[in-house]
């Protein structure tokens, strides 16, 4: 599935409430900014995470992510694994 595929269902069900996360609690992913940006810029590059996941990310359009952008992301990516496991499949 391409980052425009997850884009398109997110928008889709956008209504769905976030899962708690088993593996992966809030604090933690948003804490993985500071991990993943590794030259302490305050954005993470596509060197730092790759292009994927910045494209998929990255709402201004500036190739990197904001603090602000990544931390969307834990929505956004719960959302997405809701979709591919079917569990939401009254939204596609």
């Amino acid at each position: 599935m391409t980052p425009s595929d997850l884009a398109q269902k997110y928008s889709q069900c956008n209504s769905l409430k976030p899962p708690t996360h088993a593996e992966v609690t809030r604090d933690e992913y948003n804490n993985g900014f500071d991990t993943i940006d590794t030259d302490k810029d305050g954005f993470i590059t596509r060197k730092e995470w790759g292009a994927e996941s910045i494209a998929l990310l990255d709402k201004d359009g500036d190739g990197k992510l904001s603090r602000t952008e990544y931390e969307a992301g834990f929505d956004m990516f719960d959302k997405a694994e809701i979709l591919e496991s079917g569990s939401a499949a009254e939204c596609v």
